[in-house]
């Protein structure tokens, strides 16, 4: 079980090579935030239906220090493709950031874009 306060929530992919970024704002109540003490945090993404043969996506982290400025990159994790429903890719969650982080995906493909979403959140501990 995931806390609230920890869930993106929903990243619809649907055009390769656009960005598109989580339905919900994670809100660190500080401008130079720091997540956990040691690094034990990562943010998983889960994919909610089968990755078409010709997609990938690249999972990302964006941040600000407010909600309606432009976002800059945090960190971009690996290609990730052959991935089927409830697959989990996870990138480390850095522990310094701005205030409001936000979680990702660039989409790519050898061919068009299937259309699929993906379900992200903060967890502790090991992932697997």
């Amino acid at each position: 079980m995931i806390d609230k306060k920890l869930e993106f929530g929903t990243i619809a992919m649907a055009t390769k090579g656009t960005v598109v970024y989580s339905a919900d704002v994670l809100d660190f109540s500080t401008t130079k935030a720091k997540t956990g003490i040691v690094n034990d945090a990562h943010v998983v993404f889960v994919l909610q239906d089968d990755l078409a043969s010709a997609d990938s996506f690249s999972p990302q982290l964006w941040e600000c220090d407010t909600v309606g400025g432009a976002k800059t990159l945090l960190y971009q994790g690996a290609s990730a493709s052959g991935l089927l429903a409830g697959d989990r890719v996870s990138i480390p969650m850095p522990l310094s950031h701005k205030r409001y982080v936000w979680a990702g995906a660039l989409p790519a493909s050898s061919g068009t874009f299937t259309a699929t979403d993906l379900k992200a959140a903060i967890e502790l501990g090991s992932v697997a």
